[in-house]
């Protein structure tokens, strides 16, 4: 008796489940996404300021160094 009182949409909690947990489930997802391309933004960054650096470093070579 008391399970059929709690599901009879008494108060609108369970109205209130349905509609968070999908919202709830996108926005874990977008952080997640969110913090994968910030780490592989960062990682980039990072791969090009060591390119970079590679490159400024040959640039300062002579002829003779070959």
């Amino acid at each position: 008796m008391v399970l059929c009182w709690l599901l009879a949409h008494q108060g609108g909690w369970d109205e209130l489940m349905l509609v968070s947990g999908p919202v709830l489930v996108f926005a874990g997802l977008l952080a997640l996404a969110r913090r994968r391309a910030l780490s592989l933004k960062a990682a980039a960054n990072q791969a090009n300021r060591a390119a970079d650096g590679d490159e400024n470093r040959s640039d300062f070579r002579s002829a003779d160094d070959d």
